[in-house]
């Protein structure tokens, strides 16, 4: 084969291959995993965590979870979906330990002792303020599957998205009504990222998340 044979037919080897990148760096960073399965996982995890924050009881002047009044009540109840770092995780944001238990973190103490066992409406105001930048933050579970992105990083799966839009209401068209007397804002932009460790058995686990409301 004479060189300037060979030298074309490298030319036009290297052609091909700078044309094809393109579609090499363009494949999905989720290849391999299946975005469906961890999106079911986080909006199971989020919404089974809204439990962290109900059936509110008093006492000696603090509220807290009478159905997790301990945190072995916590582990035994999100064991199966959180590891144990995830679990402690939603514990010291929502939770903090006192003499007969777990009692609600502030602000969580001021939106019940000024909101939700008063008639003020001003005063409910304070449940957004409170849950915004929480796993109890309503708008995690509305967060379409095309908002996030999927990607590996060593034996965990990460689903993360910044500046997701949330609307809750359509202040122009109407007042918000419920949305609005909680202190929902008409939109939110959530900066998210939930951390799922993989099991041998392909079984995916909180293990860590951060959650960042746009509003100030």
């Amino acid at each position: 084969m004479r060189e300037e044979t060979r030298n074309r037919i490298a030319a036009a080897v290297i052609l091909i291959v700078i044309a094809c990148l393109p579609f090499v760096t363009e494949l999905p960073k989720s290849e391999g995993i299946d975005e469906d399965e961890v999106h079911y996982h986080y909006v199971k995890t989020v919404t089974e965590a809204q439990s962290l924050f109900e059936a509110h009881e008093r006492m000696d002047g603090k509220y807290y979870n009478e159905r997790f009044p301990q945190k072995d009540a916590v582990f035994t109840y999100m064991e199966d979906t959180f590891t144990s770092a995830g679990i402690e995780l939603a514990l010291s944001t929502i939770f903090t330990e006192a003499d007969n238990g777990l009692v609600y973190k502030e602000p969580f103490q001021h939106y019940l002792r000024e909101g939700y066992y008063r008639t003020s409406e001003s005063s409910d105001q304070n449940y957004y303020d409170a849950v915004k930048n929480t796993i109890l933050n309503p708008g995690l579970s509305v967060i379409s599957l095309d908002d996030f992105e999927f990607r590996r990083d060593g034996g965990n799966v990460i689903l993360e998205t910044k500046h997701a839009s949330v609307l809750y209401y359509n202040s122009e068209k109407d007042s918000g009504g419920h949305f609005e007397r909680y202190g929902y804002p008409p939109e939110d932009k959530l900066t998210v990222r939930f951390t799922f460790k993989e099991g041998e058995d392909g079984n995916l686990k909180v293990q860590d998340y951060s959650v960042k409301s746009g509003r100030s």
